[in-house]
C-alpha cells in the first residue's frame, strides 16, 4: 500500500471515529427492534440523516473553509447566532455529557452490586473519563494518531465480533411486535432516528478540526484537501453504515419481548452470546466510543471559541468544557435524552438546510440571493416555531399542516420559499 493511501485510509477511519459515539451504538440497534420486518427502509431513511448529511456536510464545510463562510451568504448575525447554538448543542449542552453518561450507564453501571452509591460512582467515573479526554484534547491535530490508528480499529473489531456472534446464532427476525410509527411511516420514522446521533450538526463543526489532522498528514494544498476529504469521507460513511447494519440487525433478531433503548438490545444480545466476558467487550465498545466523539467534540468546541474570544487560550477552553460537561453529565443518560429531543427538532430542519445551500452552490450564485436567504427564514419558522408553541401545549396551531404528523413541517413551506424567493428575483425584481 503506498503511502498516499495508507494516509487516506487512517484519515477516513479517523473521520469514522470522530462521528461514532454514543448515539451511534443505541440508536440504530433501537431502530432494528423497533422495526422488526420493516428494518430495510428504517435502517435507509436512517442512513440519510446519519451518514449521508453529516458526509455531505464535512465536504461542503472544508470546501467553504468554515461554517461562518457558508452562514454569512445567509446573513452574518445568522452565521453568528446558528454557530454559536450549534456549538453549544454539540459541546457542553448535549453531546458532550451524553458520551460520558452512556458509556457509564453501559460500562460501569452493570457492574455496581450497590444502588445506594451509584452517584458517587458517576461522579467519580466522570472525573476520569473526561480528564483523559482533555489531556488527548490538547493537541487537535494529533487526533488521527489516537483515533485513526488505535482506538477506532479496536471498536471496529470489537463490534464486529459480536454482530458474527449473533449471526452465528440466527439472524431471523426476533419477535412479532413492531412499533406503530414503523408500520405507517418506516423509511420517515427512520429519517427522523437519525437526527438523534446529531451527526448532520457536528460535521457543520468537524470540518475545521478534521483539516488540522489533514493537514498534519502533509496535505497542505487547499485543493489537496478537498480531495481527500471526499475520499475520507466515503471511507468514513461506508464504515458507517457498516457498523449501522450489523447494530440494527442485532436489535432486529433480539430475543427480548420490551426495549426501552439500545443499550437494553445490545446487552441482552453480549449476555446471550458471551456472558460476563461480552459485557465486558461492550463496555470497552461504549467507552472507546464514546470517548473518541467527546475527544473530537471538546476539541472543535475549544477551538471555535478560542477563535472568537482569542484571549482565552485554546487550552483553557478544553479545560472548561471538559470539566463543565462532567457537571452536566451527571444529570444523568435518560435526563440528557429527553432534554435533547425538543433541540434537536428544532435546529436540525436548519442544518440540513445550510448543507443543501452549500451542496448546491447556492451561496455562490447570485440569482439565489433572496431565495436562499428566504428558504432559511421559512425552515427555521416553521421548525423552531413547533417545538416553542409545544412547551406551551399549542403544537395544535402547526397540526393541520402537512407532513406535520411525522415531523416534517419544515420541508414543503421551505422548498416553497425557495421556488418563491427565486421568482421575485428572477420575475420581478428582473435580476440575473
Amino acid at each position: 500500500m503506498n503511502y498516499d493511501k495508507k494516509r487516506t485510509i487512517i484519515l477516513g477511519i479517523t473521520l469514522f471515529a470522530m462521528f461514532f459515539g454514543a448515539g451511534n451504538l443505541i440508536f440504530p440497534s433501537f431502530l432494528g427492534f423497533e422495526s422488526r420486518a420493516n428494518f430495510t427502509p428504517s435502517i435507509l431513511g436512517f442512513a440519510i440523516t446519519a451518514i449521508l448529511l453529516p458526509m455531505l456536510g464535512i465536504n461542503v464545510i472544508v470546501k467553504r473553509k468554515g461554517m461562518k463562510n457558508l452562514g454569512d451568504t445567509i446573513a452574518p448575525w445568522f452565521a453568528a447566532l446558528f454557530t454559536f447554538l450549534i456549538y453549544i448543542t454539540i459541546g457542553p449542552l448535549l453531546a458532550i455529557p451524553r458520551t460520558s453518561s452512556t458509556s457509564f450507564a453501559i460500562a460501569i453501571e452493570p457492574f455496581i452490586s450497590n444502588p445506594s452509591k451509584m452517584q458517587l460512582y458517576m461522579v467519580l467515573y466522570s472525573i476520569v473519563f473526561f480528564t483523559l479526554s482533555i489531556l488527548i484534547a490538547f493537541k487537535p491535530d494529533k487526533l488521527s494518531s489516537f483515533l485513526g490508528k488505535m482506538s477506532a480499529p479496536l471498536l471496529i473489531v470489537l463490534i464486529l465480533i459480536i454482530f458474527i456472534a449473533t449471526a452465528l446464532k440466527g439472524m431471523g427476525i426476533g419477535g412479532e411486535h413492531i412499533s406503530e410509527k414503523y408500520i405507517a411511516t418506516p423509511f420517515i420514522s427512520g429519517f427522523l432516528d437519525g437526527y438523534q446521533t446529531m451527526d448532520t450538526i457536528a460535521a457543520l463543526n468537524f470540518g475545521i478540526i478534521f483539516v488540522f489532522n489533514v493537514e498534519a498528514l502533509g496535505f497542505k494544498k487547499f485543493d489537496e484537501q478537498r480531495s481527500i476529504t471526499l475520499k475520507s469521507s466515503i471511507i468514513a460513511g461506508s464504515l458507517l453504515f457498516l457498523i449501522y447494519l450489523a447494530l440494527g440487525l442485532i436489535g432486529r433478531s433480539s430475543g427480548l419481548a420490551e426495549a426501552t433503548n439500545g443499550t437494553q438490545i445490545l446487552t441482552y444480545a453480549v449476555q446471550d452470546s458471551f456472558g460476563m466476558v461480552g459485557m465486558i467487550i461492550l463496555a470497552v465498545i461504549f467507552v472507546l466510543a464514546c470517548f473518541n466523539t467527546c475527544t473530537a467534540l471538546i476539541s472543535c468546541v475549544s477551538n471555535y471559541f478560542h477563535t472568537i474570544l482569542p484571549n482565552i487560550s485554546y487550552k483553557t477552553w478544553v479545560v472548561f468544557f471538559g470539566l463543565s460537561s462532567a457537571v452536566i453529565s451527571n444529570a444523568g443518560l435518560n435526563a440528557i435524552l429527553k432534554f435533547s429531543i425538543p433541540i434537536l427538532n428544532a435546529i436540525y430542519p436548519l442544518a440540513i438546510s445550510l448543507i443543501v445551500v452549500g451542496l448546491f452552490n447556492m451561496d455562490k450564485k447570485e440569482s439565489f440571493r433572496i431565495s436562499r436567504k428566504l428558504m432559511m427564514s421559512v425552515v427555521g419558522i416553521f421548525s423552531v416555531g413547533p417545538v416553542l408553541f409545544n412547551l406551551f401545549n399549542a403544537g395544535a396551531v402547526f397540526g393541520a399542516l402537512p407532513l406535520y404528523d411525522i415531523g416534517l413541517v419544515w420541508l414543503i413551506p421551505g422548498l416553497v420559499a425557495l421556488v418563491v424567493g427565486y421568482l421575485i428575483q428572477k420575475v420581478f425584481l428582473k435580476e440575473n
